[in-house]
């Protein structure tokens, strides 16, 4: 990166020279990300690998300078030796053989060219999986890292890219880790994440239902509640409704009242037991939970969703359930950031998703792609008349065991998206400390298990003044480098008093970031949100139900990526401040990355409009359906396998085969009958003996008990993604998930699971002349039931969940 210093209107990685050679999803969207903050992004295309899809090439190429190249040329492939020689970043998704047949390698290039080169790498599989050697569908990732798998109930397909979406975030923050980590031992590095490990840390919620969670908690009596899910309205459209918050529910009964259902509600009152309204995840009876939805599906039926939107939206999350164009609308009505519109070269005016992170001080760089048909040769002459810093070498200050060694930070997230970006910073070393407000609510100690891993846990309220005078002290003990919250908006924070303006009047240098529902912009600024509630607004759960009353996507996918930018915008935050020595605000939020996880529909929307505009720059071929990519899980003798391929070549197969009947739609559909009538590996030799196992891939569907049984897919650098761990506070060992990042020379950190929730509270709070007593601020989990117990409410309560249509 040549070193300058950054101004309001660039953005903070302006002068970071980034070459993209990606194709699909995962490193597209890891440039992209980088494009926003300022990175030029050099995008190749290789001219010898055919698009499935030239529209959503373009909507994640908004923001880069895309020049085709046929890297099977021996003076293409020089011209991007050469240009990686004054490079600081590649990122790359090709197949592993097309990287090797093209004379292509990254240590090469940093041991003879480009020492300081940080390279990453976003394949399905890692090296050594046989299934490495399959094609790179997005699907067989998927499939192998449980993406279809539910709770309860027989796998569910979509076509979601969560594998591809959630490796190109974890590789963008794998790349600002390995540059942080170069300012300190002057050498880049080499980064990977695999689509399918990335796919098994978004389940990692169903790992730890299935995988033999705790017996104190009961996962299906909150999935069941009344309180959280769809319900049918006036005009046959649904709301979604989440009053599982003891105060949410309270809210919505006054709110009914006020409004003239004072009868309806002293029937709720009447039916509602203490310990229901204690903790509304946790209904008292089956019994109790049955006459709620009763009561409640009949008040719901008597207005539309917009009415109850308008009239419970504003203090509750009670919102219309949308299909993703209805979102990208309202949500530009609303004067929302979420999606940006841009004028393509080739494709004229898009819809994109909007900018992942946005610094308010540096906005992102949003602009169309430019395409410049001169091999390089611009590009080349101006980044060889000014040599990249790194490619003359940087004077190594110091080792590091891990990228963050020395960092510090306090998180005062809640939930899961602002504590999983806080946990992201601590497997990459650094020190956290999460300080929250007490509570004993089920669902919020089972989230601490998973995203609390590698940190201290401090118990502390904060909302007195007496608490925030301890707040502060304890900020002015740690002396933090970097801030995490995911209060509703930056007002609220305000009258706590850890806006950004007040946390920076006494630490301006540090890397302040801010994570909510709907971002700090429009009108929906003020509404609460969680997973579910995001899932519902922005089209997931009309996606997933695929037809069907509305279903949620059983894996707090959203959140799990939000909390992956907002790791991002603190890395950005830290790189700046270690490079300028100046401080940074970063925000992100949930309906952005609901966007990024259904760009394949976005894409889809335009296509037809996008394509008709295109026709005198690209002619009548510039969209195959025979390139189009099936996929899907099929039923075969001896269960189900995920299969994914060209549309043109699958249905030859299944010809081939005599199974496909009828034309047009899904072959895969068309022949579902005839599947059934032989193996899986029947199947899969058929695939051979066509010649067609370059191009389509069949994979018997993953359970987590062959997972966890297979050691070979499951190591990671010696140490197992998945394996059981003794959690303190827990009678029994259970599944931890370890982050899919790899670094060559500063791996990932090796994080302990959570302390119990509260458990340094005594400690820390010494250390500011608190005095407090033995277990102060420590919260116990659940007590364990008796088996027979505890097997009978799961049995009961994951069926009257399942007959709700809840899982």
């Amino acid at each position: 990166m040549n070193a300058e210093a950054t101004s309001p209107s660039a953005g903070l990685l302006k002068g970071l020279r980034v070459v993209e050679i990606g194709r699909r999803i995962a490193g597209p969207i890891a440039g992209m990300v980088l494009a926003e903050q300022g990175a030029e992004v050099i995008r190749v295309v290789d001219r010898s690998a055919e698009s499935d899809d030239r529209l959503r090439d373009a909507i994640l190429a908004r923001g880069k300078t895309e020049t085709p190249l046929d890297l099977g040329r021996d003076d293409d492939r020089d011209r991007l030796l050469r240009l990686l020689a004054q490079a600081d970043v590649v990122v790359e998704n090709l197949a592993p053989s097309r990287l090797r047949a093209r004379g292509i390698d990254f240590d090469e290039l940093r041991r003879e060219r480009n020492p300081g080169l940080v390279s990453c790498s976003l394949h399905p599989f890692p090296a050594g999986d046989p299934r490495a050697e399959l094609p790179d569908h997005e699907a067989i990732a998927g499939a192998a890292g449980l993406l279809y798998e539910k709770p309860l109930g027989p796998p569910r397909f979509h076509d979601f890219p969560i594998g591809s979406v959630v490796a190109g975030l974890f590789g963008a923050n794998g790349i600002m880790a390995a540059l942080i980590a170069r300012l300190s031992i002057g050498r880049g590095q080499h980064v990977g994440a695999t689509l399918y490990r990335s796919a098994l840390f978004s389940q990692i919620l169903l790992i730890l239902i299935k995988g033999g969670m705790p017996r104190g908690f009961l996962p299906f009596k909150m999935v069941g509640t009344p309180f959280m899910g769809p319900w049918l309205c006036k005009g046959e459209r649904y709301i979604y409704l989440h009053i599982t918050l003891p105060a949410h529910n309270a809210k919505i009964l006054e709110v009914l009242e006020e409004i003239g259902y004072e009868t309806e509600v002293g029937r709720l009152r009447k039916v509602m037991s203490a310990q229901t309204a204690r903790d509304p995840s946790q209904v008292g009876s089956i019994a109790e939970a049955k006459k709620l939805k009763r009561l409640y599906g009949e008040i719901f039926l008597t207005k539309t969703p917009d009415e109850w939107e308008k009239t419970l939206g504003d203090d509750l999350c009670c919102i219309k359930i949308r299909r993703a164009d209805e979102w990208l609308r309202d949500s530009a009505e609303a004067g929302m950031s979420d999606a940006c519109v841009v004028e393509d070269p080739v494709f004229g005016e898009l819809m994109a998703p909007g900018a992942a992170v946005v610094m308010p001080e540096h906005p992102p760089v949003i602009r169309p792609r430019e395409i410049v048909d001169d091999r390089l040769a611009g590009v080349l002459e101006r980044w060889e008349s000014a040599p990249v810093e790194t490619a003359v070498g940087m004077e190594a200050i110091g080792e590091l065991r891990h990228p963050l060694d020395g960092v510090r930070v306090l998180d005062l997230a809640r939930v899961i998206a602002g504590p999983c970006a806080a946990r992201i910073l601590a497997e990459f070393g650094a020190e956290v400390i999460s300080v929250q407000s007490p509570t004993n609510l089920d669902w919020a100690l089972s989230f601490h298990l998973l995203f609390n891993a590698g940190k201290r846990s401090v118990t502390l309220d904060f909302r007195s003044n007496e608490g925030k005078e301890k707040l502060w002290a304890l900020m002015e003990e740690f002396r933090p480098h970097a801030f995490i919250q995911n209060y509703r908006h930056l007002d609220l924070a305000k009258t706590i008093g850890v806006d950004p303006d007040s946390v920076h009047a006494r630490y301006p240098e540090i890397a302040y970031t801010h994570l909510n529902a709907y971002g700090n912009e429009g009108i929906w600024r003020d509404r609460p949100g969680f997973e579910q509630v995001v899932q519902a607004v922005s089209g997931i759960q009309i996606s997933y139900a695929r037809g069907e009353r509305p279903r949620l996507l059983p894996a707090p996918v959203i959140d799990i990526g939000s909390g992956l930018l907002g790791a991002f915008s603190t890395l950005i935050g830290l790189y700046n401040q270690k490079r300028c020595g100046e401080g940074s605000v970063g925000t992100t939020h949930l309906t952005t990355m609901a966007l990024l996880l259904q760009v394949d529909s976005i894409s889809a929307a335009q296509r037809e409009e996008s394509l008709h505009q295109s026709r005198d720059k690209l002619g009548s071929a510039v969209h195959d359906s025979a390139h189009e990519i099936v996929q899907g899980l099929v039923r075969a003798r001896d269960g189900r396998a995920c299969v994914a391929g060209p549309r043109a070549e699958i249905a030859r197969w299944l010809e081939r085969e005599g199974v496909l009947k009828g034309e047009g739609g899904d072959p895969l559909v068309a022949a579902a009958k005839g599947l059934r009538k032989q193996p899986i590996s029947y199947w899969q030799r058929s695939i051979e003996n066509a010649d067609l196992a370059h191009s389509i891939a069949m994979l018997p569907q993953q359970k987590l008990k062959g997972l966890l049984a297979n050691k070979s897919f499951s190591r990671h650098n010696s140490i197992p993604q998945i394996r059981k761990r003794d959690y303190p506070g827990c009678p029994s060992a259970f599944n931890f998930v370890r982050n899919p990042i790899e670094m060559s020379l500063t791996p990932i950190a090796d994080i302990s699971p959570p302390p119990m929730r509260g458990a340094d509270t005594r400690e820390i709070m010494a250390r500011i002349g608190e005095d407090l007593p033995e277990g102060a601020g420590t919260t116990t989990y659940p007590e364990n039931k008796p088996l027979f117990v505890w097997l009978g409410s799961l049995i009961r309560w994951g069926y009257f969940a399942w007959r709700s249509g809840n899982v």
